[in-house]
């Protein structure tokens, strides 16, 4: 859209130049005594002409090879968009000012319930661990004739070591499809993050 509007101005400009060329072409024919100056102001006028002639014909160029780019990238998005899959997304929050909601006043009144949650602790750092592989997610496959379900079990933050969950039957019992028990893992499919472990000391006031 930028490009389009830089367009207009161009082709005004050039409008007015020809104008102004046309309209001493026909004081050239009516006064044959011009003298140099004026035929210098016809050339700079026929050359700034040219110039702006070559760039609105290089932007009418970029702005269709923009315009047709964009309409071949809309049809690649359309038709790759039910085959897409997003990446799990990772932050982390650095340098956050201090939240009433959020913000914990001691260590000793941390909960369970806040297990999973984002919360604003002051302490002192006195021990971390080397930083590990976890693996948050694994999946299976269904080893039941006809059947093939693929599923996930996730990692328990609850547990001492993050223990991923055996399953135990098919999820598709619930739906009475199947009742298997027999399972293989997809390693290729797995999930996983780097995790570290630390020990954080109740600030002395």
């Amino acid at each position: 859209a930028a490009l389009k509007e830089g367009i207009r101005p161009l082709k005004f400009r050039l409008d007015r130049l020809r104008n102004s060329l046309e309209i001493e072409d026909e004081n050239q024919n009516q006064n044959d005594n011009q003298n140099g100056q004026k035929k210098q102001q016809h050339k700079q006028l026929e050359q700034k002409c040219k110039q702006l002639q070559n760039q609105l014909t290089k932007m009418t160029s970029l702005h269709q090879s923009l315009q047709n780019s964009s309409l071949t990238s809309t049809s690649a998005f359309s038709n790759n968009f039910h085959s897409y899959s997003p990446s799990p997304l990772h932050a982390r929050l650095v340098h956050l000012p201090p939240h009433a909601h959020h913000c914990k006043p001691t260590l000793s009144s941390l909960t369970s319930s806040d297990v999973g949650t984002i919360i604003q602790i002051s302490g002192t750092c006195i021990r971390t661990s080397p930083i590990r592989m976890m693996e948050t997610t694994r999946y299976y496959t269904c080893l039941a004739k006809g059947c093939g379900h693929v599923f996930s079990c996730t990692a328990d933050f609850g547990t001492s070591n993050n223990a991923l969950a055996l399953p135990i039957i098919c999820p598709l019992v619930e739906d009475g499809e199947c009742n298997s028990t027999s399972f293989a893992v997809m390693p290729e499919m797995a999930i996983k993050v780097d995790y570290q472990e630390m020990k954080v000391q109740e600030s002395v006031s």
